[in-house]
Parts: structure tokens; C-alpha cells; sequence
């Protein structure tokens, strides 16, 4: 019979090439003198030789390169498929009249014809005649029911010369993997089929995979690591059953978060039979898999994963345990070691006694009560003993014994010190200190034990929590001089700011300041702690503003630490320190500044993160949303980064809102994509706040314009107000005017024929403009006239008064008071704001007013060399100007033909700016712009020099190199360290970063690489750095010389 689909398929069947054969040994090989091991149809063969299938010649020969004939591949098909005779072989025999019945190929070819892969339409069977490649192709495809795979192309590059009854079959052969076709491309139908090639159709088609196993999908916790298959059961067409290698596709799949991950992969050497598997990976809340009471004393938690709050587990409160007597064990230590929970209890629990253990509020509060059964057959036993100097011997017990004394405490019990003696007391007990809760005994003598054997004694009085006595009462030790120094053996915990070192013994740290015998990456980086964990290991603490990196190297001075018997550890460095801060960063707290922390007039918001971050995403307005508590979004005009020296990131949000208008609410500040120096990205955080700066209008001030006609206040009343209504500021009824003690409503001046009053309002309502304009002479106009004519004068505005009743805001916050005075100055010019150089070439003058009339003549600036603030001969900068106004302010942009340096100076000399002669440029209200000889202030911040800014020097082949970079001005050293820069190539560590003045020089650690292509990196800054005027610059990037 064919081999039909009698197996069930549960994957797609004929996608795929053959399936490597099933193991052989040489005991079953036939070996022919012309096909050995190696050759080409040497396994194809050996395998349908072992199946049956195929022989050689008389004279231990194959042949493989002999060309087969029709006659022999009927007969090799007939054994492959293990056809029976059909019982109408006269029949059959009718449609070849070439093959007589008895003849030798008589009964294979009514075997391949009764199952179809002759038709009997053939006319002849022509036994002699040789097999062709495209008539091959015809049988295989209908002796093994191969079907077309719609999804494979076929690139043969000779379809077009295939007849018509075989192409089908062809491009079937070459879609199932049976064929790729000749090396140059063709499939070349009409060539006669080899014994070899003949051998490898067969063997490619029997063993073609037409069912693989069940995969079944797994649900694991998000700590779990992903248990892949490696193996599979796949049914061949030949009926065989074999077990696969697989190999699985994820390189690109993280299964550190939680969600449903469909995974794909193939049998091994046959990348084109694929499987999948389901792998869930759950968020699963914290669990007790498995709890023990190894000893009375102790119960033993084995939770389901790592991901805890550790103050939460090891606080005593969290854990509540009672006994069926509703008596209560208090705990006398919590230890806490990746997913195991040790209790150790104050007193041990009765033998046999059931206790409950109930979790309080904690990550384990929704774990029912849990029942143990507390038992205890078995007598103590001593685990170890080792000396620990001539003098001092560690002992450690399988199991707490009850020794009456309170752990890392001196034993004052007389019965628990008679109980130990040392060689029948030729080296007496001085004193007996208790560890691990009684698991350990640190026994000091008053004598030091002799080399070689020594003997310790108990008595039965040791006992364990259920009333057992030690099980041995002798034992004997070896004390040997230990003359080895302590060894680091690993680094662990390394977190950006600390680390644990664990050594090979037991240590202590020095007596005075240890700290100074730990550095990291270069010995000028100390420790600024040093703790001792327990015996064997130290936590090292480092300046938090100098965080650890993957790289890091932790130096041992030597004599950092010292073992029991007083030997010094050796001078240590250790690299390649993992880091383990895979923590993404935290959003700490958002504050609003009040009004008087900040020189802003707009709401400044401040955002803590802990820990340093990428400047870059620190400071993206992209990545920052403020909304109020209806959900109205509130536009940010700036995100700028603060300086800092410790371990925590500050930036300044400005909102677009002004103090005084910012309703009080509750606001919530939003980050997204929130990046460290680690690459651990927070992807969206955030932070309630509930403040606002909202008060009564008040304090409202004006200046006075004036000249022969016209009298003008300005009113600044700090805020948006109303501007239409009866409590607004357009309406002339709310204003009085007092002069020398008489006083006119402005409505009532306004119908005065020697006087118009008009007011106007800007900024949205912010700024308010009383005009009087001399209409006739009369006696109101010539009194107000002269008397703001000398107020102005002199200075002095206490003869005139100006008043407003209540107003209104454009939120409708109302003035306290009926009758509001409005403070008023003499202010005919305009102060600027700031006066900065913000650039090398650039100076920038900042007026909160919207300037007209500009004129760049109006300004002179010099570099005062003499220092007498004068623009004399040869002093004076040429410059171009340029307004630019937004809002209610304008900025003033003047471009220096020279360069100034960094600190805003030019060849050491300050620059000054002052107003020339006559000054055309003036404010909307008549108000002059002057300049009275002005120091420019530094807002510079540095750059690199523009020429060979980054030089890297070394020797050609040493490990380390040295990077200098230059700037345009000193540094603050502080802000600067190895972990500002970063080369743009990968294989290069910074070590250190020194800064002397204006220049920056890192330590690198080329690794593998040469000073050569260390030249052709580029550099790139990462972290925020400042000059000593505190103006910071980040994303600066060079290319290294």
C-alpha cells in the first residue's frame, strides 16, 4: 500500500525537507567497495540497506553511480511501501503487454500499479528502459500522496521545458523539500535517475516528518526562567517514531515582563518544519510554596519568588504564630535569602505541637493561615569545628541549641559554660559567644592549643528546643597554623553606590578608618564606609555622586581586612564587575516653588527623581504632561535641568501660568520614557501635587508720563483682570485722582471740556493706560498739570494720589478693599530685565515691556580694559542688533563681531554696555531704554574649543589611553565625572575623569582596542556639567584626534 495520512497531523504536513536519519550502527551497515562512509548517498543508502529496502551486487558493490532502470525502481518502490499482490493481477498485466506474467519485474509492477502510481494508461511499462527525473518525480508524489505547499516558490529555472504531465509534480517534489533541483538551477526532467540519487528520493520521502507531538503551553512567574522543550517525538512516513532536537527562535524575546508570548522554532536541520509553544508569563503575587520546621526552633518559608518590599518580610510584626493552646512564639530573627524565609524563634515550639502562621499586612496578607506540624526526633549534631587562631574555636550545630543567652551575646550561664571543656581542660574556657541564634559557638581560651590534635568535650546539658542532648560528646581537631591571606572570592549586590565583597574567611576591618582602603576605578575614589555584614562579608559605600558602572574595578589596599589568625589581605582589583541595577528610576516628589524661591514671574514646578538620569530624557518637554483635576492640560514653556551633587536628578518645570493666577487645585505631573545612566527606562510615573497661587488683586503701581499736553498712568496691576463689567479696569466710574488734597472722580474729570480722559488696556488685561489729554485751558487741567508736572520733577508723588475701587480678576477674585491705592513712581525709562552673554558671541538684554522706536544706535559696547568703566579709543565692539518681541517682552539680541572667551570676557576684560547720547528706542508708553555703563553678565555655558577640541594620547600598543578635552572655560570639578562621557564605540571604558581649570582628561581602558581607533571614535557627553557660574551645557559630542 501507499503510505497515506494515516497518522493525525498537527502540523502542516509536506512543508518541510527530510528529517535526518535515525541512528545506525556500522554492525548494521553493509559495506560496499565503492561507497565508503563520507561519500555522497553514503547514509541514504545504509539506511534503506538496514530497512530492506535496497542490496548491492554480487561483488560487494553499489554502483551508486550506475543508472537505474524502470524495471529496477518498481521493485524498489514495491519493498519501500510494503505492498501486498492484489488478487487481479491478470488484469493488470492486460494494460503492459511488455511485461509477461512470471517475468522478473511481473509482480512489482502490479504491486505500484494497484496503488496507484501507475494508471495503467501508460501502454507500455518499458522495464529496460532508464528512469527518468521527471517520471521519478510522478511516482514519488503519488506513492506518498506529497501535496502541493501553495506558500513555497519554486525557482526551477527549466518549468517551461517539462512536459505538461509532469510539472506538477515536479514543482510538488521541490515544494516538500524532496528536490532543490541540479547546482545550476534546472531541475532537468528528461536525465536518467542514478542508484545514488534514486536512494536519496526514497530515503528523503520515508523519512519525511508528517506529525510532531503536542507542544504544550506553560504559565510561569515573571522570575521564572522559560523551560523550553529540547526534544520532540515526530512520526515519519515511514511509521517510525523518533525523538528531535528543536531549536527555538528567541533571541529577540524578553520575558521579563508579563503578557503572553507565542514562541516559534524548528527541528533541528530543518529549519523549515516549525513548532510553537505558548509561554504566559504571570505577574504573580507573592506566595508560600512550601513551609518546614527543620528544628523546634526555626520555620522555614520557600515563597514563589524574589519580588518583595525586604523591610516588609523582615519586619516581626508581619508574621503572627500561635499554637492550638493559642499560645504565641515571638521571633527572635528574620533571615531573608532570595526566596527562603528563616524564622528563629525567642523559644522553641512544644514537640508535636501543630502552630498557625498568619501574615498581617504585607505582600503576603491575602495568604490564608497556614498549619505546621513542629516536631523533633533527632539529637543535635556538630556540623564543623575550626579554629580560628591558637586561641579561639568556631563550633557550628546543625540546629539552634538552647543556650540561655541572646544571640552575638557572652554566655553567663555556668551550666552552658561547664558543659564545653577543652583537652580535659588544659586550656580553659575564657569566655563563649553565641552566633546564628545558637547554630554557632565562638569559644575564646585563656591558653593557646597546641599544634596537631586537640579534643572538646560536652556534657549532655546541651540540648536542642526539643530537650535532646548533643549526639556526640568527644570530638577530636586539628588546629593548624593558617598562613594563607584572605582572598575576595566575590562581588555581589553592586548597586550604583555600594557593593558586598565576600572573602574565602572569616575577617574584621582595621580599627581605624577601613573606609580608606576601599576605592573603585581609581584609587583616588575612596569608600566613604565600610560595614561588616557578618564574618565574611563587608559592605563597601561610595560617594553617591560618583556612581558605579557595569565596568567598574574595586581596589583592595593592602591590609584592608584581616583574617582570624591576623594575616593581612594582599593588594586587590578586581574588574568586571556586574552590575546589578537593573531598577528603572523613581519619581520622588513634585513641589511648586512659591513665588519668592523663584525669579520667575510664570509657576515653576519641581520634579525629584533618585537617582542621576540621561540629561537628554530629563529634559525632553516631550516627555512631561500637566493637567489639572478636571483633565485640562496646562501648557509647559521649559524644562530645564538644576545642579546638583548628590545621586538624584532635579528639573525645573516653568508653566505656562503667572503667580498670583494659578488657581489652587490639584494637579498631576506626568513623565513618560524617563531614562538613567543605566538605560533603565521609567515608561510613564505620576505625582499628585495640591497648591496654587491664587490671591485677592492688590498691590497694584503705576508710573507717571508726562509732557505739555499730556498726562499718562501706567498701571501694572501683576495679573489678568477683568475688562468689561462694572468691577473691571476699563471703567473710568472705579478711578479717583487726588492732587494736593483735592479729589476728582476720573468720570467726573472726564466731562470737564478743558480735559479728555481715555483709558486703555494691554496684555490681556495686565497693564492699564489712564491718558488725559489737554482739550482747552481751565482750571482742573492747569492744576493737575503743574502739580504732576513737579511730582515728576522732584521725585516726589506724595501730592498726587491715585486710587481704584473694587476690580476684579478674569477668574473673578475680587480686591479686599472698597477703595484700593495705586502706588505710583516717577519711571520716564525702562530697566532691562537681564543682561546677559549667552553665547561667545552673543549678548542678550531681556526688557518685560514690548519696546518700539528700536535703534541700534542707541547702544555702545566696549571691553573696558583700563577698567574705568569708559569707552575710550579702541575699546569699542562692533556688533549687528536685532529685536525681537513675544507677548509682553523683548529681547534685545546684539552679535559681536569678536569672540568673547567663556566668562564673558574679552582678553580678560569685562564687557560694558551703555545707552549713547540720544536713545530712540523706547517702551509702547514712551518710557526711554537707558544704559548707565552695565557689566555683561556671564550666561555662557561651555563648549569645547572649536579646533582639536578632543586629543587622545598613549603609548601605541599600552592598555590605556588619555582623553583630552578642552573648553572654553573652567569647570565646576564637581559636576564632572568618568560618567559624563561616553565613547561612541563600544569596547572602551572610561576609568577617571581629572579636571584641571578648563581641561578635562579621562582615564581609558582601550580592552582589546588600539590607540589608533581610538581616534577614530567620537565622544559623546551624557550627564550635565557646569562652569563656576553655575551655567550648565549637556549633548555636547566631539570626534576624538
Amino acid at each position: 500500500m501507499t503510505i497515506n495520512k494515516y497518522l493525525a497531523a498537527t502540523i502542516t504536513t509536506a512543508l518541510v525537507a527530510s528529517l535526518a536519519t535515525p541512528s545506525y550502527s556500522h554492525a548494521d551497515t553493509k559495506e560496499f567497495s565503492d561507497l565508503k562512509e563520507g561519500d555522497a548517498f553514503y547514509k541514504e543508502v545504509q539506511t534503506l540497506v538496514k530497512q530492506g529496502i535496497i542490496n548491492g551486487y554480487d561483488d560487494g558493490t553499489y554502483r551508486p553511480n550506475q543508472k537505474i532502470i524502470r524495471g529496477q525502481a518498481a521493485k524498489l518502490f514495491a519493498r519501500a511501501l510494503k505492498i501486498d499482490t492484489p488478487d487481479n493481477i491478470g488484469s493488470i498485466l492486460e494494460h503492459y503487454p511488455d511485461i509477461p506474467a512470471g517475468s522478473e519485474f511481473a509482480d512489482a509492477v502490479v504491486k505500484i500499479n494497484s496503488e496507484g502510481i501507475l494508471t495503467g494508461d501508460e501502454g507500455t511499462f518499458r522495464p529496460s528502459a532508464e528512469l527518468t527525473r521527471d517520471v521519478m518525480a510522478l511516482w514519488l508524489v503519488r506513492a506518498f500522496d506529497l501535496e502541493p505547499v501553495p506558500d513555497v516558490n519554486v525557482p526551477l529555472t527549466d518549468l517551461d521545458k517539462i512536459e505538461a504531465e509532469y510539472i506538477d509534480a515536479v514543482k510538488i517534489l521541490y515544494q516538500n523539500g524532496i528536490t532543490t533541483g541540479r547546482n545550476d538551477g534546472s531541475y532537468d526532467p528528461k536525465a536518467t535517475v542514478t542508484r545514488g540519487q534514486f536512494a536519496a528520493f526514497m530515503y528523503r520521502c520515508l523519512y519525511q516528518v508528517v506529525s510532531i507531538e503536542a507542544i504544550p503551553s506553560d504559565v510561569i512567574d515573571i522570575e521564572e526562567e522559560v523551560d523550553l522543550e529540547k526534544t520532540v517525538r515526530v512520526a515519519l512516513r515511514s511509521g517510525d517514531i523518533v525523538e528531535v532536537d528543536l531549536v527555538w527562535q528567541t533571541d529577540d524575546i524578553d520575558f521579563s515582563e508579563p503578557g503572553k508570548y507565542e514562541l516559534e522554532g524548528y527541528l533541528q536541520g530543518l529549519p523549515t518544519v516549525k513548532v510553537s509553544k505558548t509561554v504566559i508569563v504571570e505577574d504573580k503575587p507573592l506566595s508560600v510554596k512550601k513551609i518546614d520546621t527543620p528544628n523546634l526552633s526555626q520555620i522555614e518559608l520557600e515563597l514563589n519568588h524574589s519580588r518583595y518590599t525586604l523591610s516588609e518580610l523582615i519586619d516581626k510584626d508581619t508574621y503572627n504564630i500561635i499554637d492550638s493552646n493559642n499560645k504565641s512564639y515571638d521571633i527572635e530573627s528574620i533571615i531573608v535569602e532570595g526566596t527562603r524565609v528563616t524564622l528563629t524563634l525567642a523559644t522553641p515550639i512544644e514537640n508535636g505541637t501543630v502552630v498557625t502562621l498568619t501574615f498581617n499586612e504585607t505582600p503576603l496578607r491575602d495568604i490564608k493561615p497556614i498549619k505546621v506540624l513542629a516536631e523533633d526526633d533527632t539529637a543535635p549534631t556538630i556540623t564543623s569545628i575550626k579554629p580560628l587562631n591558637w586561641s579561639r574555636v568556631k563550633i557550628t550545630f546543625n540546629e539552634p541549641l538552647q543556650l540561655n543567652t541572646k544571640n552575638e551575646a557572652e554566655v553567663l550561664d555556668r551550666n552552658i559554660l561547664a558543659a564545653f571543656k577543652m583537652n580535659n581542660g588544659a586550656n580553659p574556657i575564657k569566655s563563649i559567644t553565641v552566633k546564628d541564634y545558637g547554630k554557632v559557638v565562638d569559644i575564646q581560651l585563656d591558653r593557646q592549643m597546641k599544634a596537631g590534635e586537640n579534643t572538646i568535650t560536652f556534657t549532655d546539658s546541651l540540648q536542642d528546643g526539643a530537650g535532646l542532648s548533643l549526639e556526640e560528646l568527644e570530638k577530636t581537631f586539628d588546629v593548624v597554623e593558617d598562613k594563607q591571606f584572605p582572598k575576595l572570592i566575590e562581588v555581589k549586590d553592586v548597586k550604583p553606590y555600594e557593593m558586598t565583597l565576600v572573602f574565602d574567611e572569616e575577617i574584621t576591618l582595621p580599627a581605624y578608618r577601613p573606609e580608606l582602603r576601599f576605592h573603585h576605578t581609581s584609587r583616588s575614589l575612596d569608600a566613604t564606609s565600610v560595614f561588616q555584614k557578618n564574618d565574611f562579608e563587608v559592605i563597601v559605600y561610595f560617594d553617591k555622586a560618583l556612581v558605579l558602572d557595569e565596568k567598574a574595578a574595586i581596589f583592595l589596599d593592602t591590609g584592608a581586612v584581616i583574617d582570624t589568625w591576623g594575616n593581612e589581605s594582599w593588594y586587590t582589583r578586581r574588574m568586571g564587575i556586574v552590575k546589578e541595577d537593573t531598577a528603572v528610576p523613581e519619581l520622588e516628589q513634585v513641589t511648586m516653588l512659591k513665588k519668592q524661591e523663584t525669579e520667575s514671574d510664570f509657576v515653576q514646578v519641581r520634579v525629584e527623581y533618585n537617582e542621576i538620569l540621561d540629561s537628554k530624557s530629563a529634559t525632553n518637554i516631550e516627555n512631561y504632561q500637566v493637567s489639572n483635576s478636571d483633565g485640562d492640560s496646562i501648557d509647559i514653556r521649559d524644562v530645564i535641568l538644576t545642579k546638583t551633587n548628590e545621586a538624584k536628578t532635579t528639573v525645573l518645570l516653568t508653566l505656562n501660568a503667572k503667580y498670583g493666577e494659578f488657581l489652587k487645585d490639584t494637579y498631576h505631573v506626568e513623565v513618560n520614557d524617563i531614562t538613567d545612566l543605566y538605560g533603565n527606562t521609567l515608561e510613564s510615573a505620576a505625582i499628585s501635587f495640591t497648591d496654587g497661587s491664587e490671591t485677592a488683586p492688590s498691590g497694584f503701581e503705576a508710573f507717571i508720563l508726562s509732557d505739555n499736553d499730556k498726562v499718562s498712568f501706567v498701571i501694572d496691576f501683576g495679573r489678568e483682570m477683568a475688562e468689561d463689567g462694572p468691577l473691571s479696569i476699563d471703567e473710568l466710574s472705579n478711578y479717583a485722582i487726588k492732587i494736593n488734597g483735592d479729589e476728582w472722580q476720573l468720570a467726573d474729570l472726564h466731562l470737564d471740556p478743558s480735559v479728555d480722559v481715555v483709558i486703555k488696556t494691554y496684555d490681556n488685561g495686565r497693564t492699564a493706560e489712564i491718558i488725559m489729554q489737554k482739550q482747552a485751558t481751565g482750571s482742573k487741567w492747569d492744576t493737575l498739570l503743574k502739580a504732576v508736572t513737579d511730582a515728576v520733577a522732584k521725585n516726589d508723588f506724595s501730592n498726587v494720589e491715585l486710587f481704584v475701587s473694587k476690580i476684579e480678576d478674569k477668574r473673578g477674585n475680587h480686591t479686599e478693599q472698597w477703595r484700593n491705592e495705586i502706588e505710583i513712581t516717577g519711571k520716564d525709562t525702562l530697566e532691562p530685565k537681564h543682561i546677559y552673554a549667552t553665547d561667545l558671541q552673543l549678548i542678550e538684554i531681556n526688557v518685560d515691556d514690548e519696546l518700539i522706536h528700536f535703534n541700534p544706535d542707541d547702544f555702545i559696547i566696549f571691553a573696558d580694559k583700563n577698567g574705568d568703566k569708559k569707552a575710550d579709543a579702541g575699546e569699542r565692539l562692533d556688533f549687528t542688533a536685532e529685536l525681537t518681541v513675544d507677548n509682553d517682552t523683548s529681547t534685545i539680541g546684539f552679535e559681536l563681531e569678536e569672540e568673547l572667551d567663556g566668562r564673558a570676557r574679552l582678553d580678560g576684560a569685562s564687557i560694558i554696555i551703555t545707552s549713547s547720547s540720544s536713545v530712540d528706542t523706547e517702551s509702547r508708553f514712551g518710557q526711554k531704554l537707558l544704559l548707565d555703563r552695565i557689566v555683561v553678565r556671564d550666561g555662557i555655558a561651555p563648549k569645547l574649543i572649536k579646533n582639536n577640541a578632543v586629543t587622545a594620547s598613549g603609548t601605541p600598543n599600552g592598555s590605556t589611553a588619555y582623553i583630552k578635552l578642552e573648553f572654553t572655560e573652567d569647570l565646576d570639578a564637581s559636576t564632572v565625572t568618568r560618567l559624563s562621557f561616553t565613547i561612541d564605540e563600544d569596547g572602551y571604558y572610561i576609568e577617571d575623569a581629572e579636571v584641571d581649570d578648563n581641561i578635562v582628561t579621562l582615564t581609558v581602558d582601550l580592552g582589546d582596542k588600539s590607540l589608533a581607533e581610538l581616534k577614530e571614535a567620537g565622544i559623546t557627553q551624557i550627564a550635565p556639567i557646569s562652569d563656576v557660574n553655575n551655567n550648565i551645557t549637556t549633548d555636547l559630542e566631539g570626534e576624538i584626534n
